[in-house]
Parts: C-alpha cells; sequence; structure tokens
C-alpha cells in the first residue's frame, strides 16, 4: 500500500465521482440538459482517472482502445468487441467435425477499423492478433449462405 500511495500523483483525483440519485423516471423534460451534462462530467472525472481510463470495461463501454488517440494512424474509425471465428488460413480438405464442417474455435477480439486497414486484438492484454490491408481484393461476405453463420460476415483480401 506504502509503494501504491507514493505512485498516485498529486492533484490526480482519488474519489469515485458521485452521479445524482433522482431517478430518471422523475426527471422533468426541462431538466435533461442539466442531466446530460452532469452525466458529461461525471465520464470526464472517470477518464482522469487512469485506473478507470485504461480499464478494458471502461474502454469497452466508450468504444475506444489504445490506438484510438494515435493520430498517425488516421481518424478515429468504428471499434468494439467481436467474437471471431479461426479459420482465416484454412487448410483444405481438413475435416474434424463431421461430414464437410470445419472445427472452429470462437475467441472475443477487438476489432478496430481504419480507412486503409482493419485489425483485432486481444481485449485483455491490447496485443495486435492481425492487420487486414484494403487491397484490391478486399472483399465483405455477409449471410448465412457465404458464412455459414446466421449473422456473421467473412472480410478477405489478397493474403488471407
Amino acid at each position: 500500500h506504502t509503494v501504491r500511495r507514493q505512485s498516485i500523483k498529486r492533484g490526480e483525483p482519488r474519489q469515485m465521482p458521485s452521479l445524482p440519485h433522482t431517478a430518471e423516471s422523475t426527471v422533468r423534460e426541462e431538466h435533461f440538459s442539466s442531466r446530460r451534462k452532469q452525466l458529461e462530467d461525471y465520464l470526464t472525472k472517470i477518464l482522469k482517472m487512469p485506473m478507470y481510463r485504461n480499464y478494458h470495461g471502461t474502454m469497452e463501454f466508450i468504444g475506444v482502445s489504445q490506438l484510438s488517440f494515435i493520430h498517425d494512424l488516421g481518424p478515429k474509425g468504428i471499434e468494439g468487441l467481436i467474437m471471431k471465428r479461426s479459420g482465416g488460413h484454412r487448410i483444405p480438405g481438413l475435416n474434424c467435425c463431421g461430414q464437410g464442417r470445419m472445427c472452429y474455435r470462437w475467441s472475443k477480439r477487438w476489432l478496430v477499423v481504419k480507412d486503409s486497414f482493419l485489425l483485432y486484438m486481444k481485449p485483455d492484454s491490447g496485443a495486435i492478433s492481425f492487420v487486414l490491408l484494403v487491397d484490391k481484393e478486399f472483399n465483405i461476405k455477409i449471410g448465412q449462405k457465404e458464412t455459414e453463420t446466421k449473422y456473421g460476415l467473412q472480410i478477405d483480401n489478397l493474403s488471407r
């Protein structure tokens, strides 16, 4: 605890900010703008605290990652948690789940979409797993017939 106390910089907020205790259903319409401002102030205070700002749950809620604010990567695109199926580097003829079906592993990944590439990374560590460039063969397939999943999509390019 001594080391932890010494590591906290002076001037950094130390206590969790509080939200109003009034229920949303009892707030009148003319007070919505002040309520919005209170929520904005609350989120700003939370994000000033490194412990909450760097927490993966906070980043997921807001829809940002460590790469969101690197200006050299281009404007912030869409980001979010997805379930990624293994099999981007399929081996033709490998059947292990029955008639013509492939064995797949599903894992959570953080998908980052930028103007010239997309990447996915491990949400807990932030380690980049793969970068897919938008090239002349970049293609997106949607639908159960194309992707073998009800709500899935498949993204291809020249290399994968």
